[in-house]
């Protein structure tokens, strides 16, 4: 049993929460950590569980950063960032399956637009149906193009297809924070919607937003934004037509022991 799952001697990073078929399905980003060895492997990976506390693991072969998961007419669809470091770019990609354990990787990559977004802060992409648009509609965690630091947002590409997408305008757009509004995630309970996001560059939290509408204005609530403490990071949420949980991330510096 893992109260708290750890992956062997690695650790787990932003968790990317599905659910499908009866069962729960969340991703992770495994990270190694320097430690060497068979299937000690930096990527996706994704765990199964009936009542998370027994978990088991499976590696997806995917190698990138936070993203989302959805099923489309019996087909997966799995969206995650790569990086390049000098110069510093990010781009979103895209792979499918028919089973969950083999991936094939598209040729498609979106990077940012460089006249609304920063090429250098595009990741995380969650991807959703706009019922009401009538399309599909991806958040980003991303930055405007401007003069000053504090341009962080969640960034909005849309599509008809899940293949070729319209960059948009920001999604939310709260221009009171750096870096990116990372790892967001929305979802409607009641006649609310709620969206989630992390930021590093102020305050390291989960936070959130509340909305009538898809198109805002989104508030924040008053006594609380936050969920849980300092550090608890990256959490998404997801749930089985009945509960909605939410996953992350506490922080830990040690390597974990050979």
């Amino acid at each position: 049993m893992e109260l708290f799952y750890r992956p062997g001697k690695a650790v787990l990073g932003d968790v990317i929460p599905f659910y499908d078929e009866g069962k729960f399905k969340p991703f992770f980003l495994k990270q190694a950590r320097g430690q060497k060895g068979p299937g000690d492997r930096t990527g996706w990976f994704m765990l199964t569980t009936e009542d998370h506390l027994h978990f088991t693991e499976h590696d997806t072969g995917l190698t990138g950063g936070t993203g989302s998961v959805i099923k489309v007419d019996g087909l997966y669809h799995l969206f995650y960032c790569t990086f390049v470091e000098n110069p510093r770019e990010q781009f979103i990609r895209h792979a499918t399956s028919v089973d969950l354990d083999q991936w094939r990787t598209l040729d498609e990559v979106l990077p940012a637009d460089g006249k609304i977004y920063d090429p250098a802060e595009w990741r995380d992409p969650f991807v959703f149906w706009n019922q009401e648009a009538g399309e599909w509609w991806m958040l980003i965690a991303t930055a405007k193009v401007g003069r000053t630091e504090r341009w962080a947002c969640v960034g909005l590409c849309a599509s008809k297809d899940l293949h070729h997408w319209e960059y948009r305008e920001p999604f939310y757009a709260p221009m009171a924070a750096a870096g990116a509004c990372e790892c967001p995630d929305l979802f409607k309970m009641g006649d609310w919607y709620y969206l989630v996001y992390s930021n590093y560059g102020d305050r390291f939290q989960t936070m959130y937003r509340m909305s009538k509408a898809l198109h805002g204005p989104w508030t924040a609530p008053v006594k609380d934004d936050a969920f849980d403490s300092c550090a608890y990071y990256a959490a998404k949420t997801g749930a089985d037509g009945v509960n909605r949980y939410i996953y992350g991330w506490n922080p830990t510096k040690e390597l974990p022991k050979k």
